[in-house]
């Protein structure tokens, strides 16, 4: 079991398809203002896990929470109101919509009576209050002068960066962030890794699914490593690359 009770706790987590045993008795925790990499080869289940603590799957036994309250059996909104906010590998967002109307309608989406889909996608300009939250995230992701813009004109970058921001607008507890570098160029890696390593300061913490290991090696506290559904090493990132686990698991490589 995991030494780091956190904001969001992962306890005994299971998942099965048919035969198949995709994460078996998984603990893992994510502490307020932590940045914990979640890495491994490729189906070790590090996407199964976050989509368990996001509410896109059930698991099969086991547990979810975030500051103690069961996520268990809670839909994806409900987990998003309590403060469960996440990215995907797969750019979800809406194409009619510009940049801000993605944000002002993540505004609203989080209140607890948003009221119909149509008062969250108008075009109904944000009060002060919500202009300034929005100007504030897309500052932070290195899109301030990119308001009006359709996001269909986007480059796959800064559509990336934009999910990153729907997600903090709502001040989530704990950010689900899975596979956000892929697609980024040098230069929105950087701003990403920036984005990042400013969420501690801001009481937010973040599970971070990644291949890119120096990104990894550069904003996480902790790694977390999965094997075919197991945790099998834990820790700093350099001192669980040197584990003879991880070297024959997750890196493909012999020990002498």
């Amino acid at each position: 079991m995991s030494e780091h009770q956190g904001v969001l706790s992962v306890r005994s987590l299971s998942v099965s398809f048919g035969g198949l045993v995709a994460l078996d008795r998984v603990d893992l925790d994510v502490a307020e203002g932590e940045i914990v990499g979640l890495i491994g080869p490729n189906g070790a289940g590090k996407s199964t896990l976050v989509n368990c603590a996001g509410g896109q799957l059930e698991p099969t036994s086991g547990s979810v929470a975030l500051d103690g309250v069961p996520l268990t059996g809670k839909a994806p909104y409900r987990r998003a109101r309590l403060g469960v906010g996440r990215t995907f590998q797969r750019v979800a967002l809406f194409p009619e919509l510009t940049v801000e109307a993605h944000l002002l309608a993540a505004l609203r989406a989080g209140r607890q009576r948003p009221g119909r889909w149509s008062e969250l996608v108008d075009h109904a300009r944000p009060s002060a209050a919500e202009a300034r939250q929005i100007d504030e995230m897309l500052g932070l992701v290195g899109l301030a002068d990119q308001h009006d813009t359709q996001v269909t004109t986007l480059p796959l970058g800064a559509c990336r960066l934009l999910e990153i921001a729907r997600a903090l607008i709502a001040r989530p507890r704990v950010l689900l962030a899975d596979e956000p570098s892929a697609g980024l160029d040098r230069r929105e890696s950087a701003m990403l890794a920036s984005v990042l390593a400013q969420l501690p300061a801001r009481e937010i913490g973040v599970l971070l699914v990644e291949h890119d290991l120096g990104l990894v090696a550069r904003v996480c506290d902790r790694v977390v490593v999965l094997d075919v559904g197991h945790v099998i090493a834990e820790g700093s990132f350099d001192g669980v690359m040197e584990t003879a686990e991880v070297r024959r698991a997750y890196l493909g490589q012999g020990v002498a």
